[in-house]
């Protein structure tokens, strides 16, 4: 498919020169612009988009905070099925890469693209030809023209010359060339017309114990430590929710660490290095061997320090509390794990940074006193019965940096949080229809789950935020290779720092 170049509507030099000190800070965005009402803003009839909007057109949205600027990542015209803005929408899933001109976009296919744009003018530059990893993607945090791919079961690259078959369990380095005369706003644009070069990262299965595997389920790929680890979880008995195996995997000083969360039925067990003795895992709040095992993963996402997996069911004495589902939270230093279920308002979708874990409800719990949280926050859209599941992500590559996230369902809203609590930041509504059933009648076609809940997540520097929409249910339908029919779902994006 040819190269797509959509146009976008013209950015005036005044808000350009109003966006720019945003991009030179180096403390954490302020979002000084953004609305902190506390107010009900009623939900638009009619969503900012549609079927005959191309992507690389920008609106401004006065719906939440006036002048907030919206562009269409993608649509029909890079493929014939939906695109969503993140693979999860946690803690783990940066959308751009270290520059944020360019953006990674998942297909309801399963391939992953790239789109090229300017932030600090939110002008869309290019999408690559087609899709450049088939599997789990995620941008170096360390190179702008840098990202990786766990290849899936089946799916082949071309990797020195050579063309090789993924197996879920081998992580490659994408480098991307840069192009001239691209105007992304920096010195060095990435070209994604062109094809990356592959080059091997990692392999699971030469480096880690238990991980002699043939998947049937992976997690996300999670990529931490500047570049230098690499993280999923696995199933080999379904899908998501049964799985039991983490793989930890440092290149830089060849070591790997598997956490077997099914372990010997009582305890977890944590396989330090490729061969010897599993030790049993223990409870970082009791200092006594952790009494909770699971075959039931759902997510697993990778701080610096940190690996948390969420799970659906477990049994042990130490997986009863306040919240079944809480997440288990690895110190990947040693063999202590913290099993956050037995902590007050440690419920639901969470996150994590360096200094702090975030339960759904905003309660922040300190690294270093996880047994003690502190409400930082409602993040609630006022007036909104419709919306429910929220989903965010902390930020990891910075201290004391806003989570960021949206409230999902129809009325829900892309907002901001710091750290330390205070206002909630209001952008712009998402203009999802909603979740199936309770806002979509049955026998018309539902939303998928990215945007029935809006899923989303941000670029590295914090001034793009990109979500999952239908808009509304007027970007068309799609019928995937099943025969279903769906409502057709893109990716849009908001200039947080007021571009």
């Amino acid at each position: 498919m040819a190269n797509v170049k959509a146009s976008t509507l013209v950015i005036s030099l005044a808000l350009l020169l109003f966006t720019l000190p945003a991009f030179a800070q180096n403390g954490p965005p302020t979002y000084a612009w953004a609305s902190t009402s506390t107010q009900t803003i009623a939900m638009p009839i009619t969503a900012p988009f549609n079927s005959m909007t191309p992507a690389g057109t920008v609106i401004v949205d006065n719906t939440v905070s006036p002048g907030a600027h919206i562009l269409r990542l993608t649509d029909r015209s890079m493929q014939s099925e939906a695109f969503n803005a993140t693979e999860g929408g946690e803690t783990r899933d940066y959308v751009s890469n270290t520059t944020e001109t360019v953006l990674y976009t998942p297909s309801s296919g399963g391939s992953i693209w790239l789109v090229s744009i300017n932030p600090k003018t939110l002008q869309r530059i290019a999408n690559s030809p087609g899709g450049v990893c088939n599997g789990s993607f995620k941008w170096s945090t360390v190179q702008d023209n840098v990202g990786f791919c766990l290849l899936d079961n089946n799916q082949t690259a071309t990797v020195n010359g050579q063309t090789v078959t993924g197996d879920s369990l081998t992580t490659y380095k994408l480098t991307f060339a840069y192009g001239i005369g691209l105007n992304c706003g920096f010195n060095n644009c990435v070209d994604v017309t062109q094809p990356p070069v592959w080059t091997l990262f990692a392999s699971f299965a030469n480096d880690c114990s238990e991980a002699q595997i043939a998947p049937t389920w992976r997690s996300a790929v999670s990529i931490a430590s500047s570049d230098t680890v690499v993280s999923a979880s696995y199933s080999t008995a379904g899908g998501q929710d049964t799985g039991h195996l983490s793989f930890l995997d440092n290149v830089s000083t060849k070591t790997c660490k598997t956490v077997d969360w099914a372990g010997n039925g009582v305890s977890p067990l944590i396989y330090p290095k490729l061969s010897g003795t599993p030790v049993v895992a223990m409870n970082g709040f009791t200092s006594q061997p952790l009494q909770c095992v699971f075959s039931t993963i759902h997510a697993s996402s990778l701080t610096n320090l940190w690996l948390q997996a969420a799970y659906e069911a477990a049994t042990g004495r130490d997986c009863s509390g306040f919240n079944a589902e809480s997440p288990m939270l690895w110190d990947q230093s040693g063999v202590t794990i913290y099993p956050m279920s037995t902590i007050q308002y440690s419920a639901g979708h969470s996150a994590m940074d360096e200094e702090n874990w975030y339960s759904n409800n905003l309660y922040a719990f300190p690294l270093s006193n996880l047994a003690s949280g502190a409400l930082i926050g409602n993040i609630s859209t006022p007036g909104c019965s419709t919306c429910f599941d929220d989903h965010f992500s902390a930020d990891w590559l910075h201290l004391g940096w806003p989570l960021i996230g949206t409230t999902g369902g129809r009325g829900g809203e892309v907002w901001a949080l710091s750290p330390g609590g205070g206002p909630v930041m209001r952008f712009v509504k998402t203009y999802s229809s909603g979740d199936n059933g309770r806002n979509i009648p049955t026998g018309q076609p539902q939303n998928l789950f990215e945007a029935e809940s809006s899923i989303g997540g941000s670029g590295q520097g914090r001034t793009i935020y990109c979500f999952t929409s239908d808009m509304l249910g007027q970007l068309g339908t799609f019928t995937d290779n099943q025969g279903n029919q769906w409502l057709q779902s893109d990716v849009f994006c908001v200039g947080l720092a007021g571009q």
